[in-house]
C-alpha cells in the first residue's frame, strides 16, 4: 500500500466519567468554663466519658418479644416490639432473611454522623419482607429521625383500590435541617398508591421535608429495585405542595441528595423527582417502563397533576443528570401532555444533563418547561447544558418546550448530542411547542454539533424564533433543514445503530473531529475518550475499523423501484455505513408486486461524475434471516447519458448468508448506477412474498486512491466535497475545524498498491472573489514509508495568488 500526504502547516484566512465524591466538614464550637477554668488547674483532667455502646438487635418470626433481642437466639418477633423501641447511634436492627412481617416499620431514635442506626437482614441472601397489606400508608417509616441506614429489605403495600400509600417515607416536619437518611439495596414493589396526586404522599421510596421551612442533608438513595408502583418511583422534595409556588424559589433546599444505580420499572407515572434541592446528583439509574398508567383527575380541590416524565427536577439549582438509561415511555399525560425520558422543569438554573441514553419512549427525548406559576414569573431555565446523550426512536419530538416563552438570560444549550429515529417510530418533529405543536418555536437556544438521523417519513422542521443552529448532521429524510452554515447532510457512519455503542462512527466518518468549538467541553465523550479536537455528535475518539472512506454511495442520492419505509426498514439505510442489519435498522426493502418473482432496482445517484468500478452489495444479517430478500438474478447498471448499460451479471446465484458480494467491472465515468434484481427468490419467514432487500449498498474505485483529511466541509449544493480533489471540476474541497485560529490540516491519498509519483499539482480557488484564499501559507508534502512520513518538499511563505 502506498500513502501520500500533504500537510497544511499554516493556513490563510479566507474572504468569508464518572465518579464519587463526598466532603465531610464538622465545626465544633468550644464550650465557655467561666470560674470553673481555675479549678479545672488545680485537679487532675479525667478521661472523656466513653461513647454508649452500639447494639445490635435481631428480629425473627419465631423469636420472643421478651426476650433480650440481641442473639439470634433471643430474637425478638414482632415489628410493635421494633416501633416501641428508641434506638441510638451504632445500633442494627437485624430482621430474618427470608421471612414476612405484615403492618408497619416504624423504628424510633436517631443515629449520629459516622454512627448511624442501621436497618438489615441476617441469615441468608433472602431480602426479608415488611409488608403493609395497603392497610398502612408507610410501611417503612421514620419521621424527625436522622441518620439511619436502611438496607436488605423488601417492602410492598399492595391493595385493590388507590389510596395515599407510600413504600419507604422518612418525613421531616422539624421546622429545621436534618441530616443522613441512606437507603440501599432495597426491592420495593406493588405499592397501590394514587395516581396524580401528591408525590410525597404517593411513591415508592420518598424522603420529605415539610415546606416552608424544613429541610434535608446527606440523603443517599442507591441501589434500590423499585418497581410496579402508581404515582412516583424515587421522590426527593416536599411532603405536599401546598402553598404558593411562587414562594418556593425562597424555601430551604435539600442538599447531598444522590439517586444513583437504581432500576425502576413498570411505574405508573413519575419515576425519579427531586424538588426543592441544590446540587442534586442523579446518575447510573435504569429506568424500564414509566408512564405507563394515564391519571385522570376529575372534579376536586385536591392537588393533581396528569402529565409525568421518567426523571426530572423542579426548583433544583445546579442539578447533575448523567449516566442514566430511559426506556419504554408509555402513555402521554392528560391533555396530551409530557410523557418524555427527562424534564428539566420550572425554578432549575444550572442544569447539566449528560452522557444519557434514552430509547422508545413514545413523548420524546427532553421536556423544557418555564418558571411561571400562577403569574409568578420565577426564572427559569438558566444555563441549562444538555450534551452527548444518545436518543434512539424516541417519539414526538426530540426537544419539546413548556407552554409559555422562556425569560431565561442564558439560552438554553444544545450540543453533541445524537437524535435517530428509525422508520418504525412515531415521530414528526424535531422541536415541538406544547402550546402550538404546529406552530412557531419562540425560545432562545443553541443547537450545536447534533447528529439528527430520520428515517422513514421525513423529520418536520418548524420555524424558529431564537434558535442558533451550527455544525448539525441533519441525516435521512428531512422536510426542510434549519439555516446552519456549517451543517453536513451526509450518512454520520454510525458503527451500528440500535445499541449504545453503535453511536460511535466509522473511520472516514465526516463527523470525527468536525465540530464548531463550544465553550465549556467536557474532557470526554460519551464513551470515555477524551476530547481534543471537537467532534459532532457523542464520539470524539478515533475512527472504529477500517476507512469507509471512499463509498461514493455514502454521499449519493438513493432512488429505489419501490420502498418501504417503515418497520426497520428505509432506503437511507443502505448507505448509512452500516455494513449489516442493525436492531434497528434492517435495510432496504422493495414493497412492489410481492405475490410474484418480479424486478426492482436501486440506483445510485452522484452529485457529480466520478470513476468507480466495484460495487459491494451487503445482504440482510439480522439473525435468522440473513440473506434473505438478496436476488437470485441481479445485474449492475451504468447510465451513459441516455440509456442504462449492463457492466455486470449475475445469474441463478445461492442464496449468500450474510457474506457481502463484490460484483468488479471495467472502470467507469458516470454519476449514475443501479443494482437491478432480475429475479427474486420467495422469503419462507415473511408468507414467501417476492422483495428485493439490501443492508447497504457500496460504489468504490479500487484501483483509484482512497482520499482522506483531516477535516471536510461537505454539504450538497456547496461545492465543497473531500471527492472533488480528484475529478478534475472547478469544484474543491475546504476543511472545516479550528475556524478561528491559525493551525494545521491535511489531506491522505492512499493507492492500494505502491506507485510511482513524481508529480503533484495543486490547484487554488478560481472562484472570484476569493481567488487563492484558502491555500496554504506553508505546507509539506510527504510519503508514507511503512512506519513513518517521510518529508519530500517543503514550501513556506508563499504569496497570495
Amino acid at each position: 500500500m502506498s500513502t501520500t500526504s500533504l500537510l497544511c502547516r499554516s493556513l490563510r484566512a479566507g474572504s468569508n466519567s464518572w465518579h464519587d465524591f463526598g466532603l465531610f466538614v464538622r465545626v465544633r464550637g468550644m464550650r465557655r468554663l467561666g470560674v470553673l477554668a481555675l479549678l479545672a488547674a488545680l485537679i487532675p483532667t479525667p478521661l472523656p466519658a466513653a461513647a454508649a455502646a452500639s447494639t445490635t438487635y435481631y428480629v425473627d418470626p419465631a423469636g420472643n418479644d421478651a426476650a433480650a433481642g440481641t442473639s439470634t437466639t433471643t430474637a425478638w418477633r414482632s415489628l410493635a416490639k421494633v416501633n416501641g423501641t428508641t434506638f441510638g447511634p451504632g445500633d442494627r436492627i437485624l430482621f430474618k432473611a427470608g421471612s414476612r412481617w405484615t403492618g408497619q416499620l416504624w423504628p424510633k431514635g436517631s443515629g449520629a454522623a459516622g454512627t448511624p442506626i442501621s436497618i438489615a437482614s441476617y441469615g441468608g441472601d433472602v431480602r426479608p419482607a415488611i409488608d403493609g397489606a395497603g392497610q398502612v400508608g408507610d410501611t417503612v417509616y421514620l419521621e424527625n429521625q436522622q441518620y439511619w441506614d436502611i438496607t436488605r429489605l423488601e417492602v410492598t403495600n399492595d391493595a385493590a383500590a388507590q389510596a395515599e400509600r407510600r413504600g419507604i417515607r422518612v418525613r421531616n416536619n422539624t421546622g429545621g435541617r436534618l441530616s443522613g437518611i441512606h437507603i440501599s439495596d432495597v426491592d420495593v414493589h406493588h405499592v397501590k398508591s394514587e395516581l396524580g396526586r401528591y408525590y410525597g404522599m404517593n411513591a415508592g421510596i420518598a424522603v420529605v421535608a415539610d415546606v416552608p421551612s424544613s429541610a434535608w442533608n446527606d440523603v443517599r438513595i442507591t441501589g434500590n429495585a423499585v418497581r410496579t408502583v402508581e404515582r412516583i418511583g424515587i421522590f426527593v422534595g416536599p411532603t405536599e405542595q401546598t402553598g404558593n409556588l411562587a414562594d418556593y424559589p425562597n424555601f430551604p433546599k435539600s442538599t447531598g441528595v444522590e439517586i444513583d444505580h437504581n432500576t425502576l420499572s413498570d411505574i405508573g407515572m413519575d419515576a425519579i423527582l427531586t424538588f426543592v434541592t441544590l446540587n442534586p446528583l442523579i446518575h447510573h439509574n435504569t429506568v424500564s417502563g414509566h408512564s405507563q398508567r394515564r391519571s385522570v383527575c376529575g372534579v376536586g380541590s385536591r392537588y393533581c397533576n396528569g402529565a409525568s416524565v421518567a426523571i426530572w427536577m423542579a426548583e433544583s439549582d445546579g442539578a447533575r443528570v448523567e449516566y442514566n438509561e430511559v426506556s419504554g415511555g408509555g402513555v402521554r399525560g392528560a391533555e396530551g401532555r409530557d410523557g418524555q425520558a427527562y424534564d428539566v422543569d420550572w425554578g432549575s438554573d444550572d442544569v447539566t444533563l449528560q452522557y444519557n441514553y434514552s430509547h422508545d419512549n413514545r413523548a420524546g427525548f427532553l421536556l423544557v418547561t418555564r418558571g411561571t406559576v400562577t403569574g409568578a414569573g420565577i426564572p427559569d431555565g438558566n444555563n441549562v447544558v444538555v450534551r452527548y446523550n444518545v436518543s434512539e426512536n424516541d417519539g414526538w419530538c426530540f426537544v419539546c418546550f413548556g407552554a409559555e416563552a422562556f425569560n431565561a438570560p442564558k439560552p438554553l444549550r444544545f450540543e453533541n448530542n445524537v437524535d435517530f429515529v428509525g422508520s418504525a417510530t412515531e415521530r414528526t418533529q424535531l422541536l415541538s411547542d406544547l402550546k402550538d405543536p404546529n406552530g412557531f418555536i419562540e425560545y432562545p437556544f443553541t443547537m450545536t454539533n447534533n447528529i439528527f438521523v430520520k428515517l422513514g417519513a421525513a423529520l418536520k422542521h418548524l420555524p424558529t424564533q431564537g434558535g442558533v443552529f451550527r455544525g448539525n448532521v441533519f441525516a435521512g429524510h428531512h422536510d426542510r433543514t434549519p439555516f446552519d452554515p456549517d451543517q453536513l447532510t451526509v450518512p454520520p457512519l454510525f458503527v451500528a445503530p440500535g445499541t449504545l455503542d453503535g453511536y460511535r462512527v466509522l473511520t472516514g466518518s465526516s463527523a470525527l473531529g468536525s465540530g464548531v468549538p463550544v465553550p465549556d467541553q467536557p474532557g470526554a465523550d460519551l464513551y470515555g475518550n477524551p476530547i481534543g479536537t471537537t467532534p459532532r455528535g457523542v464520539y470524539g475518539g478515533p475512527g472504529v475499523g477500517p476507512s469507509v472512506a471512499g463509498n461514493l454511495a455514502g454521499k449519493a442520492e438513493l432512488i429505489p423501484s419501490s420502498t418501504l419505509e417503515g418497520y426497520q426498514w428505509s432506503s437511507y439505510a443502505a448507505s448509512d455505513g452500516t455494513r449489516g442489519s442493525s436492531p434497528v435498522s434492517l435495510g432496504w426493502t422493495s414493497n412492489n408486486s410481492l405475490g410474484v418473482d418480479h424486478a426492482e432496482s436501486l440506483e445510485v445517484r452522484l452529485p457529480s461524475r466520478r470513476y468507480f468500478d466495484t460495487v459491494n452489495l451487503f445482504p440482510r444479517s439480522d439473525a435468522g434471516h440473513e440473506g434473505q430478500g438478496f436476488p437470485k438474478t441481479y445485474g449492475v447498471e451504468v447510465w451513459d447519458g441516455s440509456r442504462w448499460i449492463s457492466v455486470a451479471e449475475r445469474n441463478d446465484q445461492p442464496e449468500p448468508g450474510a457474506a457481502v458480494q463484490e460484483v468488479t467491472f471495467p472502470p467507469q465515468w458516470t454519476d449514475r448506477v443501479r443494482v437491478v434484481g432480475r429475479s427474486l427468490r420467495p422469503n419462507p419467514t415473511e408468507n414467501n412474498v417476492y422483495r428485493m432487500q439490501l443492508a447497504e449498498l457500496e460504489v468504490r474505485n479500487s484501483a483509484g486512491p482512497q482520499l482522506s483529511a483531516s477535516s471536510s466541509y461537505e454539504a450538497p449544493g456547496s461545492g465543497w466535497d473531500l471527492l472533488n480533489l480528484l475529478d478534475g471540476a472547478p469544484t474543491g474541497w475546504s476543511s472545516n475545524n479550528q475556524l478561528g485560529v491559525d493551525h494545521s490540516e491535511s489531506v491522505e491519498l492512499t493507492y492500494p498498491t505502491a506507485r510511482t509519483l513524481n508529480s503533484i499539482t495543486l490547484t487554488p480557488r478560481t472562484d472570484a472573489p476569493n481567488t487563492g484564499y484558502g491555500f496554504p501559507v506553508d505546507f509539506t508534502l510527504e510519503s508514507w514509508t511503512g512506519t513513518a512520513w517521510q518529508p519530500l518538499l517543503t514550501r513556506t511563505a508563499l504569496p497570495l495568488s
